[in-house]
Order: C-alpha cells, then structure tokens, then sequence
C-alpha cells in the first residue's frame, strides 16, 4: 500500500478530491502507518452542483395547452368521418372539400392521398387498417397523440420536455421521415394499382 508524505497528501487531497476513485485511494493511504495524519473531515467532499429544472412560465403553459388543442382537432374531426373502402376520398365527406385532383388526372394517387383515411381508422383504434392504408398518415396520428398528452403533461407540471428535442439527431430524423414519406406514397401507389386499396 502506498503512503503519502504529509506535505505531498495537501497536494493530492486538492488535486484528486473530485475524483471518487482517487479519493478512495487517499483516504486509504491516510489510514496506514506513517501516513499524513489528516481526518476524513477535511477532504474536500465530491463537487455535485445543484440543478434548478427551469419551469414553463405561464404563458409557456398556455402555449402548451393551445399546440394540444390544435394537435388533437384532426383526430377529432377524423373521428366524425367513415373510412372510405376505397382508401381515399374519405376527406370529401367535409364540406366544401373535393376529390384529389391529381389522382383525378393521372390515376394516381397524390402523397396525401389515404392520410384522411388513415386517421378514421387510427380515430376509431384499428391501428393495422390505417397502417395499411397509409403508412405514413398512421405514424403521424400516432405522433399526434403524444404530442397531445406531451402538451398536456407540460402544462399540468411545467417541464420543458420540449428541450429533449435539442438532443436528437434532427438531420438523421429528417432523412428517415423523408424516406418513409417517399416508401408510404409507393406503398399507396402499389395497392392502388393493384387493386388491392381500402380496407
């Protein structure tokens, strides 16, 4: 076991106090014969800085309420629909809103095509039918529900939870929605064609 001269235990207290091993190691070198006769109560304790969790203000919460609402208003207005068996059109049932004019044209549907659709399915809690028929409109009602409770838990508790967003790796989460948007069009496009569209 090593022993630390007194005048040479100062120096490696200050140096090595924020490190638990090296304290460790110290404290044990202290307790041996002819070792620096320094208590324990004068090592420096292990920096551990307290953390103030910032809270939303009020107006934050307010803000967390209304992106709740605005969320969760397609889900509600997607709940009032039927699902088209077709797998499209289903947003023609809201007044004032017609058929796609590019599927209209081309036979073809557009990338948003299904998405309406997929939400009555999402709305109505058949998950499988609304992936189907639109990947892609499935996975963002999917995001339109923790989004909600997310705003929701916010507002009730203050906590930026939003701020979690700063440690995602954006570019890379961009990149896959973009492909996934591209491979949920060709899925649409795919049973479409074949005749294998709605549910």
């Amino acid at each position: 076991m090593a022993v630390f001269p007194a005048a040479q235990t100062s120096a490696a207290v200050e140096r090595f106090a924020f490190d638990p091993l090296n304290h460790l190691v110290i404290l044990l070198a202290m307790s041996q014969p002819g070792g620096a006769a320094v208590s324990v109560s004068s090592v420096p304790a292990i920096y551990s800085p307290h953390i103030d969790i910032p809270r939303l203000s009020v107006a934050q919460r307010v803000g967390a309420v209304l992106v709740a609402i605005v969320v969760i208003a397609p889900m509600c207005v997607a709940s009032r629909l039927f699902p088209s068996p077709t797998g499209i059109g289903t947003h023609t049932q809201i007044s004032g809103l017609a058929d796609c004019w590019f599927a209209a044209r081309t036979g073809i549907p557009c990338p948003s095509c299904g998405m309406t659709t997929s939400w009555a399915y999402f709305a109505r809690g058949n998950i499988v039918a609304s992936f189907y028929i639109q990947p892609m409109g499935c996975v963002l009602a999917g995001m339109s529900i923790m989004v909600f409770w997310t705003g929701l838990y916010m507002a009730a508790t203050g906590r930026a939870v939003h701020r979690l967003l700063d440690r995602l790796p954006v570019k890379l989460i961009v990149m896959f929605f973009m492909w996934f948007g591209l491979t949920a069009w060709a899925w649409k496009i795919y049973i479409h064609l074949s005749g294998h569209d709605g549910w």
